[in-house]
């Protein structure tokens, strides 16, 4: 199939429009004004013809015929003093002629009966049957007697030179008016077109390139209508995807450099152990499967993580009362908190709380969340889980005091590998990846989980899910 651009179709549709339109308005305008004229010929014909008759009923009751009536002023080849016409009697009636006065080339007709009294353009269209065109002149009467018929060729339809040529001019201003404004709208077509397309082929070539890795790529255009906002969306799209692409390279070198200290360890004691420097003992093989637990730990994040952003995260919903499960949750991590010195209070709800999820996902969540606070509370302090809810939502938050989040930091700590203090060590700090694990499971419920935090005094983490209906 060929292809026509986007500037070949606007003007030839613009082009096509325009042709119809104009088409239409010369063909309507043509008719109205003809139709216009014509009617107005007919009754300018038809009050002069009611004009001449009392001229010539008056000249037949003198003459007592038609005789000499064609020296009248019929001739209409100049103005004179008392009438227009040339050979001229010499007793015509200057009053009588005065009277006779029309538009240059118009053709009269004198009839009576049959015959043709005058006629003063009898090489024009030929006229067979004057009985018949009584019907569109004024009737001439002398003494109550009906003389003859007087007529205008216009009442019949029948134009002079002048009206034709009239008519013909008004048609070729249109002709031109419409010539010139296919010109115009060619111009403004051609305008247009471009102003459209210029747009859209700096988008097209921006996103070539940025298809090929070039994530600097924007397009400016200056423009408060819909190619503005696609603009405004291709470079929102490009800044996008080079956060993303620093967010994979990022990625890559994080888990790069979590893997290698583990790795690192592991191949140090495994060659000491090769070169007899260290000995195979219990201890030794605590510490290697500690490292190898990390490992499988991170990988297992890791593919969790993956799967929640290609939406494979298979999640096994059912009936599950929220008080139970924080209660369970809270229970295992009291052993951790004593240890650290670290208190543990909970305020569960007075009304059973259920919601509809995966109860070992939740589960996930509260252990990220609650180990999260455990390693970040100084000992002496105190962790507060509370269990709320309202008629659609229930929340549950888990404040830890006597450590805090600068602002800036609130929203990046659910990135992966994203660590408050990046010298913290892996036993501290863990992985980085047990707040966009929760993030992620969160997500696949329904729900909320953001972090909030008092400057000198405690941070706050919560969840929302929506209740059972």
């Amino acid at each position: 199939m060929n292809r026509v651009s986007i500037t070949t179709r606007l003007i030839l549709s613009f082009l096509a429009i325009i042709i119809l339109s104009i088409v239409l308005f010369i063909v309507v305008t043509n008719r109205v004004v003809y139709n216009r004229f014509s009617d107005l010929v007919v009754r300018s014909g038809t009050n002069f013809t009611r004009r001449v008759v009392p001229v010539l009923e008056q000249y037949y009751l003198a003459n007592g015929s038609w005789d000499g009536v064609e020296n009248m002023v019929f001739d209409t080849s100049g103005n004179h003093e008392f009438g227009m016409g040339r050979n001229r009697p010499e007793n015509t009636n200057p009053v009588l002629a005065r009277l006779m006065i029309t538009a240059q080339d118009e053709r009269f007709l004198l009839i009576n009966g049959d015959e043709i009294i005058y006629d003063s353009n009898p090489d024009g269209v030929p006229i067979n049957n004057p009985e018949n065109l009584t019907k569109f002149g004024t009737p001439i009467y002398a003494d109550g007697e009906l003389v003859g018929t007087f007529l205008v060729a216009s009442t019949m339809g029948i134009l002079s030179e002048t009206q034709n040529v009239f008519l013909t001019r008004v048609n070729r201003a249109l002709i031109w008016v419409a010539f010139v404004a296919i010109i115009l709208v060619l111009i403004v077509a051609v305008w247009q077109s471009r102003s459209i397309v210029q747009p859209l082929r700096q988008m097209a070539e921006a996103a070539m390139r940025l298809a090929k890795g070039d994530y600097n790529q924007r397009v400016d255009v200056q423009r408060n209508d819909e190619l503005g906002d696609m603009a405004k969306a291709f470079n929102w799209m490009a800044s996008e995807l080079t956060q993303q692409a620093e967010l994979r390279r990022q990625l890559m070198a994080d888990v790069a450099h979590e893997l290698r200290t583990p790795l690192s360890v592991l191949r140090i004691d495994l060659e000491s152990m090769e070169d007899g420097l260290m000995d195979v003992n219990p201890d030794t093989v605590r510490s290697l499967q500690k490292e190898v637990g990390y490992l499988s730990n991170l990988v297992d994040d890791l593919r969790m993580l993956s799967m929640a952003d290609a939406g494979d995260l298979k999640i096994e919903k059912s009936q599950v009362e929220l008080n139970s499960l924080v209660r369970e949750m809270v229970e295992r991590q009291q052993n951790t908190a004593r240890e650290r010195k670290i208190k543990m209070t909970t305020k569960y709800s007075d009304n059973e709380i259920f919601v509809f999820g995966d109860p070992q996902r939740l589960s996930q969540v509260m252990v990220n969340l609650l180990s999260n606070a455990i390693q970040h509370t100084q000992p002496e302090n105190e962790i507060n889980t509370r269990i709320e809810s309202d008629h659609q939502m229930a929340t549950v938050s888990i404040t830890n005091y006597g450590t805090w989040i600068p602002q800036e930091d609130l929203e990046r700590i659910f990135d992966r590998f994203y660590r408050l203090e990046r010298s913290r060590n892996r036993d501290q700090g863990g992985s980085g990846l047990g707040l966009s694990i929760a993030r992620s499971l969160i997500s696949a419920h329904e729900g909320k989980i953001w972090a909030e935090s008092i400057q000198g005094k405690s941070t706050t983490f919560k969840f929302t899910l929506p209740l059972k209906v």
